[in-house]
């Protein structure tokens, strides 16, 4: 092989092993949470099984923040759920 093919070869095996994204934090309205996938290979994971533990970093900032919204949509059309049930408030709306 030619030793630019070489190279050529070696760079399409670099980027196709390479994961195109990396994970983000994600908030979930339905489920009222914020989370995070980690791939297996990306966890330390202990012999026992008793905690993991996670890191954030100022990278992650932005997309916690915008998590913490939705958590506080959610807290808020749930708090309306409690009032609707005990008679207080006619209708709840989910947020736009």
């Amino acid at each position: 092989m030619l030793p630019g093919m070489q190279r050529l070869l070696l760079l399409a095996t670099l980027l196709a092993t390479t994961p195109v994204h990396a994970a983000t934090w994600e908030a979930s309205f339905r489920k009222c949470d914020i989370g995070k996938s980690f791939a297996k290979a990306d966890t330390l994971q202990p012999p026992d099984g008793s905690s993991v533990f996670v890191t954030i970093t100022p990278a992650d900032i932005p997309a916690l923040e915008r998590g913490i919204k939705v958590l506080k949509q959610c807290r808020k059309f749930w708090a309306c759920v409690e009032r609707r049930t005990a008679g207080k408030v006619k209708h709840c709306y989910m947020p736009r």
